[in-house]
């Protein structure tokens, strides 16, 4: 009878919790099947979703934060009751906080891609209700003078409504997206220069040149900034023959320091140091004047000059010239003028990379083991850690956050996020987390806890920047440092490590590196998926390949892992060549000096962002071979 009474306490208390549970997020559920059959273009189901959730919750956080009113909105819209859908829609006020910090790759136009939608379709619906005025400002509200893939959609969209008003958009139009830059010239002068940089922001250089070009034909007023474009576009774009040509005519018009930035630049780079350092110094005033001081240090300490060199570099407020300064003091042999300015770096940003090689290089010069120590303590994820370790035998042990304790004491929570995550929406999960609040001695729980959510809900880019964002934290810990180094994609990534011969490590640390586990990411050169690979590059492994194609996260990846198997072929093996390469080219690596044991001396490796990837991904490699035992 005992045992009887103790199942059916057992079954009572397991209905309560899971119909507690499923009330618990009964809101967030209903607007889930609504947003679902919205989708299918069911808009009658997707309304009495949306009525049957405004009747039974009109508390929800779904209102609060004007979020559902957008999908409401959109479904008034499509039934063609546009009274209603303008309500909705004008109170469709809603960004999420956390958009900008998650997002690096979208940072401008993620922020402001749902207020976009809302106005598009706002515009429509003045429209309709013969508001023209009012449409036509919304429409031009979508018109930008920078690019952005995921608002280009909308952007069109409104040029295509606003050419049925004014045939000047059509105009504007074509320049824009057919590249008709001939007819550039029937535009007003304000939208020339809109295009200019709208054209430099997208990256295509050779049309931002020619629209900046063609509105100072124009010889209107004020153009001094439309010059500095043009000269920024020239730059980028590494013409710097022209470059010399056009910042000397500029000169010629008008003695600015800022042409004389750019002038100095072409020289530097067409091999006139001496030159360039003249130039250089006739830029006194203006944004760019510590951009050439910190030049004109760099050619000094390139003659050995170190004391001219280090004279300017210490007036000089900014992490770059920190930089050179710290490495004038090692090429002048002025040792204890380094220990002095590396420690106070040091006691400023004791956990970043910069203060990582300080410790290593206060090492190398003192032999004193407690650099090493530190260096395990604090900078556990530096390139520098790995080093510290091989020299010192020992590494950090970690200890294990107290999860299940924590999850216990916060079931009804984590429960309740769990839940959601099931829904797969990265929106709802998002207006719950930011609305969550914890004590302050249990921060390091919620940290985890939206890692945590945001990584089960098949989120990863969120999931891992989230993470990043408190990596002090969670670098302390044994079963949270994986949320840093995480292995999404896991059966796909042992199935191209098994068919290259390749480290499922080095795999993910590229991926982690390149794309933050994001597969649709597309960088504004054309590097595609996860393993970012140029198309260009796909085609010669696979001619049928498409974009469209290796955006798939197991094409991708099996294209990336064959391609990272080619470079360690071509390198005998040397990881940090084949990564350095995976980075610049093949072709640039075999021009780098090596060590003494032939392998690449990352430290003078000559362009900056590789170096820093290769360091990176280096890091990331012996990351994932200590946490997951490879």
């Amino acid at each position: 009878m005992k045992k009887i009474l103790f199942f059916i306490i057992l079954a009572i208390n397991s209905f309560i919790s899971f119909t507690a549970d499923d009330v618990n997020i009964k809101d967030y559920k209903i607007f889930a099947y609504g947003k679902n059959f919205l989708s299918q273009n069911n808009y009658k189901d997707a309304l009495t979703q949306f009525e049957l959730l405004s009747e039974k919750y009109p508390e929800s956080l779904l209102f609060k934060s004007n979020y559902a009113n957008y999908y409401i909105g959109i479904t008034y819209y499509n039934l063609g009751d546009y009274d209603n859908a303008r309500n909705f829609l004008e109170r469709a006020i809603y960004t999420p906080k956390d958009f900008k910090a998650e997002d690096p790759y979208f940072q401008k136009s993620k922020k402001h891609l749902f207020e976009y939608k809302r106005n598009y379709y706002l515009a429509k619906i003045y429209l309709e209700q013969g508001l023209k005025d009012e449409a036509l400002k919304h429409f031009k509200f979508l018109v930008k003078n920078y690019y952005s893939k995921e608002l280009e959609t909308y952007e069109k969209m409104a040029l295509k409504e606003l050419e049925k008003h004014d045939p000047y958009f059509e105009i504007l139009y074509m320049v824009k997206y057919e590249n008709a830059l001939p007819i550039l010239l029937s535009l007003k002068n304000e939208d020339i220069l809109a295009l200019g940089d709208f054209f430099l922001s997208k990256g295509s250089y050779q049309s931002a040149e020619k629209v900046y070009s063609e509105y100072l034909n124009l010889e209107k007023k004020d153009v001094h900034q439309v010059k500095l474009s043009l000269l920024e576009t020239l730059k980028r774009s590494k013409k710097y023959d022209v470059l010399l040509e056009k910042s000397s005519d500029f000169i010629t018009l008008s003695d600015n320091s800022d042409f004389y930035y750019y002038l100095a630049l072409a020289q530097m780079q067409l091999g006139k140091k001496s030159d360039a350092e003249q130039t250089f110094s006739k830029v006194k005033t203006g944004k760019y004047k510590k951009a050439a001081s910190i030049s004109i240090a760099r050619i000094l300490s390139s003659r050995r000059e170190y004391k001219k060199a280090i004279s300017i570099l210490k007036s000089i407020k900014s992490s770059y010239a920190n930089d050179l300064l710290m490495e004038t003091y090692i090429k002048a042999g002025m040792t204890e003028e380094f220990k002095k300015a590396s420690v106070n770096y040091i006691k400023k940003y004791p956990y970043s990379d910069q203060a990582a090689y300080y410790r290593f290089l206060l090492y190398k010069e003192s032999q004193n083991p407690n650099y090493l120590n530190w260096i395990i303590k604090y900078n556990i994820n530096t390139y520098y850690y790995e080093l510290a370790y091989s020299i010192m035998e020992n590494m950090r042990n970690l200890e294990a956050y107290p999860l299940n304790y924590k999850s216990r004491i916060y079931r009804e929570k984590v429960q309740r996020l769990e839940s959601l995550a099931e829904l797969k929406d990265g929106e709802i999960l998002k207006i719950e987390i930011e609305n969550m609040d914890f004590p302050e001695k249990d921060r390091v729980f919620r940290e985890y806890l939206m890692s945590n959510i945001y990584e089960k809900g098949g989120f990863y880019l969120s999931a891992v920047l989230n993470s990043r964002k408190y990596q002090n934290d969670f670098s302390k810990y044994s079963n949270l440092i994986t949320f840093l180094y995480p292995r999404y994609y896991d059966f796909m990534v042992k199935k191209a490590a098994k068919k290259y011969n390749i480290e499922e490590a080095l795999i993910y640390s590229v991926i982690l590196q390149e794309s933050v586990f994001e597969p649709s990411l597309i960088s504004k050169a054309g590097a595609t998926g996860l393993m970012q690979i140029m198309l260009s590059t796909a085609k010669d492994m696979d001619p049928d390949i498409t974009q469209e194609k290796l955006l798939a996260p197991d094409i991708n990846i099996d294209l990336g892992s064959r391609y990272l198997k080619s470079l360690l072929t071509k390198f005998d093996g040397n990881i940090p060549k084949a990564v350095a390469a995976y980075n610049a080219g093949a072709g640039n690596v075999v021009k780098w000096k090596s060590d003494k044991k032939g392998d690449l001396d990352i430290e003078k490796i000559p362009f900056s962002e590789t170096k820093k990837y290769v360091k990176r991904v280096i890091n990331n490699y012996y990351k994932y071979k200590r946490i997951y035992h490879y």
